[in-house]
């Protein structure tokens, strides 16, 4: 990748000189290279489809058009006790049972220590039986899917964060949820 950067940076006729290459063999690295490091096109109808992921709080969902925005941040704020874990584990469920058909998972970074398993799989298998889907497998199945980063003070988040930046290109993710970010 990083030498399909370093070709990106020279001209044709740089390459040709630097390389001992006829000048459509050079014109064919550069394509080559942007191949390599251009954005992968996606089509209206994959990024309409992506567009919202459900929090499986049907009340939320209306006031947010479906669901939260894909590609986006959002910050949920609330006070002690307010709810903010339980929506985290809620996307994360709906996140797993909506992408059980790809190969995508969920990058859970807990902070405050509130991560409950047991309660992420209960509802996941509420999320998979509203889609039709056999609950307790599949639920089993998709919790492997998970990874979830813990740390107790400002050197665990930052190694945590920096896990993260090498976890996400290894085990592509639907979603990665800081609770909480405030820590």
């Amino acid at each position: 990748m990083q030498l399909a950067r370093e070709d990106l940076m020279q001209s044709a006729l740089a390459l040709v000189e630097a390389q001992d290459v006829f000048y459509e063999q050079a014109l064919e690295t550069l394509r080559g290279a942007a191949a390599a490091v251009a954005p992968r096109p996606t089509t209206a109808s994959s990024l309409l489809a992506a567009a919202a992921l459900p929090t499986g709080i049907a009340t939320l969902d209306a006031h947010l058009g479906g669901g939260l925005a894909s590609g986006t941040i959002t910050e949920l704020v609330g006070g002690t006790c307010a709810g903010k874990t339980q929506i985290c584990l809620a996307l994360a469920a709906e996140a797993l049972a909506e992408g059980r058909n790809s190969n995508l998972g969920v990058v859970y970074l807990d902070l405050d220590h509130h991560f409950d398993a047991a309660r992420l799989h209960r509802l996941l298998q509420g999320a998979l039986g509203r889609r039709g889907a056999a609950a307790q497998p599949a639920a089993d199945e998709l919790m492997h899917r998970v990874d979830v980063l813990q740390a107790r003070d400002w050197e665990g988040y930052t190694k945590c964060i920096s896990r993260l930046e090498a976890l996400v290109p290894e085990r592509p993710a639907r979603l990665v949820l800081i609770d909480s970010i405030a820590t």
